[in-house]
């Protein structure tokens, strides 16, 4: 599961702080800091880092995240009908998501794979969410109920029972980020200044930035999707305006940490559709995650699920099964092995969670339980 972006005119990605993990070849490994560029100015620069509060107070609901799993998920506290919205798996069994709760929108955690989801908090309106560990995690979000602009930049350092606002944004831009560890991840922002992304780096948690990229490619007026696999290699994602149920997509590889990046994948134009290419001009942008240097996953929107074993140079769809053109769409992707990952798409009567344990062939349905 990534954080996207759209309809914005000016993007700026950020490396933020994330946590550590296991090596360099795996997803969420734990990065050197010396890989990034030397630290300079705040990623502002028309501000300073807004100092954290504390404003989103933990819900009454038992358990200890640092050590979540089957034993730390009480059953009387567990929820058994969210309309879930986000999903982030940590292993087969830790997982964490956002449903909404009335108007406002839940942070939710699981120790069974999804099966039952246990309340941490509640806020007015989460459009994302991400963890990095049991303990370690970001959100975008607004103050109040119903906006679909983030405002504001949290983290959670007690696996989302409370949360500090670390950055706040204006009603006019948007963010989109990727964690690796508790130090070191990607943020997009965007802006209505005019066609042009930018990336800049952190290795000490958002702390201090530096520019890394100060022209990343981009479309304009669609929405973008960064995924890091590490500190050096990530995938960029960017799409034009969607109309008609098609989109221009381009997918751009980095092996220096988004100092450069070079184009791997593109889908047909607008003027030529049936010209073959490694992308679809069909389906519209949702997500995109890398598992390994070779396998990846892409979603789209009004379209199939995506798979590459080379790197993301050519893709094949999925097998359709309940997702696709006439079937539910995906809104968020969270692989975990080569074989191994969760969809979340939107059902009848709201988020419906599937597994796949064969790489994408064939899916079951976790949540809600099929009765």
């Amino acid at each position: 599961m990534h954080w996207w972006i759209g309809g914005a005119v000016a993007v700026c990605v950020l490396a933020v702080g994330c946590g550590s993990s296991a090596n360099l070849t795996q997803r969420g490994a734990n990065p050197s800091s010396a890989s990034l560029l030397p630290p300079s100015n705040n990623l502002f620069s028309s501000r300073s880092p807004s100092a954290p509060t504390t404003d989103i107070p933990p819900s009454t609901t038992p358990g200890d995240p640092s050590s979540m799993g089957p034993a730390s998920v009480d059953p009387s506290n567990s929820v058994s009908a969210l309309d879930l919205t986000n999903i982030h798996f940590l292993s087969s069994s830790v997982a964490y998501a956002l449903a909404d709760v009335g108007q406002s929108t839940g942070v939710f955690a699981s120790g069974n794979g999804g099966t039952t989801w246990t309340e941490r908090s509640i806020a007015p309106s989460i459009l994302s969410l991400q963890m990095v560990n049991a303990r370690d995690g970001w959100m975008t979000g607004c103050p109040k109920s119903g906006c679909y602009q983030p405002t504001v930049l949290r983290r959670t350092t007690d696996g989302g029972r409370t949360w500090v606002t670390v950055d706040r944004f204006t009603s006019d831009e948007n963010v989109q980020a990727d964690f690796i560890s508790a130090r070191v991840g990607w943020l997009i922002k965007s802006t209505a200044a005019g066609n042009k992304s930018v990336l800049y780096g952190t290795s000490d948690g958002g702390g201090t930035w530096s520019v890394i990229d100060g022209a990343l490619p981009f479309l304009g007026g669609g929405n973008m999707v960064v995924d890091f696999l590490n500190a050096s290699r990530g995938w960029l994602a960017v799409a034009s305006q969607p109309g008609a149920g098609n989109q221009l997509k381009d997918l751009y590889v980095t092996t220096d940490g988004g100092k450069s990046w070079a184009k791997i994948a593109s889908s047909p134009t607008f003027s030529s559709p049936a010209t073959p290419a490694s992308l679809p001009l069909g389906g519209y942008l949702s997500d995109l995650d890398f598992v390994t240097a070779r396998v990846g996953y892409m979603s789209l929107a009004r379209g199939l699920v995506l798979k590459t074993q080379d790197g993301g140079h050519e893709w094949t769809a999925l097998p359709s099964g309940p997702f696709g053109p006439g079937g539910m769409t995906v809104e968020a992707m969270s692989f975990l092995e080569v074989d191994r990952g969760y969809i979340l798409a939107d059902g009848t009567s709201g988020g419906v969670l599937w597994a796949t344990t064969d790489g994408g062939q064939h899916w079951s349905q976790s949540y809600p339980p099929v009765p």
